[in-house]
This record gives structure tokens, C-alpha cells and sequence, in this order.
């Protein structure tokens, strides 16, 4: 996997490459391709899926991907996401030197000091996606660029850039339109191979209930398969999923086809289980 440190000050390389531009020193394990034109330099990191307007000034505008784009000038810098900022990166400052990286593990190794961000952890806890939030991190001093923000380096201070938010324009949708979407699903589907049978992971859900009809009515009941989970986590709740259970078995009756369910018990081997996804 790649990453990057960004800083400006001179430390013990934790990679393989190194590179200076000015004040600033450029850390990665891998080698850097940049652009330089006069006393401008700029490189990315990341990648990028496709052209979106090559009419728009804005690069992130211009293009769709998961990156981070560096640009330096005159001893100054720029840091900017991809419009979603898919990427993570972290970035502190301590003393007179900053650290911005694609790696959160080499920023706390850097750190001298760090305290606990005790809402993070808290968020962390409760929060079904086991992350903080997207600006926050696990240590006060460390934090994370958010969506719609950049970081400017100048004299070696980190200053926060958010760009204002710009709704799109929404457009009053009619029934056609839902046609159209289904038209579309199905001829997807249709491209699947006919001859192939169709497992269905099912929740119960709209989802999962409509893809189970969906392909039953293009390949048959015969050629399509169920499949859900018994969960049963505790010997007070018994199966913890049984309303999943009751609606997918009404799914069957309905349309007729092959359900499979597959049991995972944690009252009687949750040591088993547990030792299996170390």
C-alpha cells in the first residue's frame, strides 16, 4: 500500500524515498512523480477513475477518483481531497513543524506527546461503522481533512481552508422514471448467464426482496436460491433475527424458491467462532 509523509522538517525516514522541494521534504514508500513549471510543483497521490468537466478550472472538478493533490509554490502549499475526499489524511502540528500523511501510524509515532479524544472513542463505541468521525481521530492532536477542505502551509503553519457548500439542482421525477430505472435493472440482470443458478444473500428487506423476485421472474424459481442467517446470540433471546426469519419464509411460500438457512450459535460456540476470526 502506498503512503506519504509530507512535513517540513528533516526526520529519520520511516520509507524508502525521499524528496526535498524548498522547505518541505516529501517521504513515501514508493517514487514520486511530480510536475515542476517555473516555481510551481505539484503532484498526486491516489487515483483517479475518470474525467468528469475539462471545462472547470477546479482539478477535483475536473476529475473523479480517490486521491490527494499537493501544490507548491514559492515555499507555500496547498493541500486538497477529491470532491467526496475519499482518502484519509491525517495531519498535526508540534512545535514549528507539521506532518500531514496518508498513514495515521506514522504521525503517532512522530508525536512526543498525545492525549486521548475521549468523544472519539465514545463515538467509536456507539456508532455502528467502529470509526471516528470524519474530522476527528483517536488523539486531540491529530486530525483528519474533512469534506470540502484544504490545508494551506504558510511559514510553516497550518491554516484550515473549508470551500462552501453548493447544493445541486434537483428535478421533479414522474413515474416513467421508475420505469426506466427497472428497464435498466433488468437488462443487467439479463446479462447474467442464464444457465447459471443465483444465490441470494436475504435480509428480509426491500432490497434483497426485490432483487429475489426480480430474478425469479427472469430465470425462475427453480434456478434461484436463498440464503440467510439463524442468528442466535444469547439463551434469553433465543434467534435474535426471528422476524427475518418468519418474512423470508412467507418470500418462499410466495414465490416458490429454494431457501437455505445457515445457523451461527454463539451460546454454544462463540469460543469457536471467536478463535476462528483472529
Amino acid at each position: 500500500m502506498k503512503d506519504f509523509i509530507f512535513t517540513n522538517k528533516n526526520i529519520n525516514n520511516p520509507f524508502f524515498y525521499k524528496k526535498k522541494f524548498g522547505n518541505f521534504y516529501f517521504y513515501s514508500n514508493y517514487k514520486l512523480s511530480f510536475l515542476k513549471k517555473k516555481n510551481i510543483i505539484s503532484f498526486l497521490f491516489g487515483k483517479i477513475y475518470s474525467k468528469l468537466n475539462s471545462k472547470n478550472s477546479k482539478f477535483k472538478s475536473s476529475y473523479d477518483g480517490r486521491y490527494c493533490f499537493i501544490f507548491i509554490k514559492n515555499n507555500e502549499a496547498e493541500i486538497s481531497l477529491d470532491q467526496f475526499s475519499r482518502l484519509d489524511i491525517f495531519y498535526t502540528k508540534e512545535k514549528s513543524n507539521f506532518f500531514i500523511s496518508s498513514n495515521f501510524n506514522e504521525i503517532v509515532k512522530i508525536l512526543e506527546k498525545k492525549s486521548i479524544n475521549q468523544i472519539a472513542i465514545g463515538h467509536s463505541l456507539n456508532v455502528i461503522g467502529i470509526r471516528p468521525p470524519k474530522k476527528e481521530t483517536f488523539f486531540n492532536e491529530i486530525s483528519r481533512i474533512g469534506v470540502n477542505e484544504k490545508l494551506r502551509i504558510i511559514k510553516n503553519q497550518i491554516f484550515l481552508k473549508k470551500e462552501k457548500f453548493k447544493s445541486l439542482s434537483t428535478e421533479n421525477y414522474n413515474d416513467n422514471k421508475i420505469k426506466e430505472y427497472f428497464q435498466l435493472n433488468q437488462q443487467y440482470l439479463k446479462q447474467l448467464s442464464a444457465g447459471r443458478k443465483k444465490n441470494i444473500y436475504m435480509s428480509s428487506g426491500f432490497d434483497s426482496s426485490y432483487l429475489t423476485a426480480n430474478q425469479i421472474k427472469l430465470f425462475g424459481s427453480s434456478n434461484v436460491t436463498g440464503h440467510t442467517v439463524i442468528q442466535k446470540i444469547s439463551k434469553r433471546s433465543k434467534i435474535y433475527n426471528v422476524f427475518e426469519i418468519k418474512r423470508i419464509l412467507k418470500l418462499k411460500k410466495h414465490f416458490g424458491f429454494k431457501l437455505k438457512f445457515t445457523e451461527v450459535n454463539l451460546v454454544k460456540k462463540f469460543s469457536e467462532i471467536f478463535r476462528t476470526n483472529l
